[in-house]
């Protein structure tokens, strides 16, 4: 069985020495190490924010424990939320690419898909947030916990979620297709399919002007 939330810390130690699903992270407006042209394509299993009918779709790969990531969710996301997807012209899709330490990335990703897909976000963000309050002091209890607060799930539905195998091979499934697309670092934006640099509001719209043709795989 996967860690509870009470044994999950205990588990986290032997996680370090472990290989990550993803090479590492990048810097914010970085270009990912081998700049992948292909990105799979939305179905029903993904997280999503924003009008479904929207004309661009911004692909998200992120790690709950990617210090970068959450300084982009963090400093950057909330005014592309403001001006690109609250006003229905993005669409994010929101993907799981776990890095170092395995368990930990893993065990947010499950944590946050647990919620009701309208809070998911709201619980990504409290993962985020909770990378410097909890994660540095190894409170990795409490960092579970405050996401799962975020995004109104009760404490039993959580302890179920993060002992629940199969979520994991799912996540771990998705990112291993994503590798073997060349994704490999996080974050990795995609507009409309394809590899972006573009992080601010101003880039993203910038991007979005001159944007190449959608590339896109089915997931079968």
């Amino acid at each position: 069985m996967r860690a509870g939330l009470a044994t999950l810390a205990a588990l986290a130690v032997l996680a370090l020495g472990q290989p990550a699903l993803a090479q590492q992270t990048v810097r914010p407006g970085s270009p990912p190490m081998a700049a992948p042209e292909r990105v799979l394509a939305v179905d029903p299993a993904d997280r999503t924010l924003g009008r479904d009918d929207a004309p661009v779709t911004l692909t998200a790969y992120l790690s709950t424990v990617c210090g970068h990531c959450a300084d982009w969710h963090e400093a950057d996301f909330p005014e592309i939320k403001r001006r690109l997807i609250d006003t229905g012209q993005v669409r994010v899709v929101w993907r799981d690419l776990p890095t170092n330490p395995p368990e930990l990335a893993l065990a947010g990703a499950v944590l946050a898909r647990c919620a009701a897909p309208e809070h998911y976000d709201d619980a990504l963000g409290a993962l985020f947030r909770g990378q410097a309050t909890y994660l540095r002091s190894g409170n990795v209890d409490g960092w579970l916990i405050s996401a799962a607060t975020a995004a109104d799930l009760p404490l039993d539905q959580a302890q179920a979620c993060v002992n629940d195998d199969s979520r994991y091979a799912e996540i771990e499934t998705r990112a291993r297709q994503a590798s073997s697309l060349g994704v490999r670092s996080t974050p990795t934006l995609f507009l409309d399919g394809v590899v972006t640099p573009a992080r601010t509001a101003d880039e993203i719209e910038a991007a979005i002007v001159g944007r190449p043709r959608p590339a896109t795989l089915s997931a079968d």
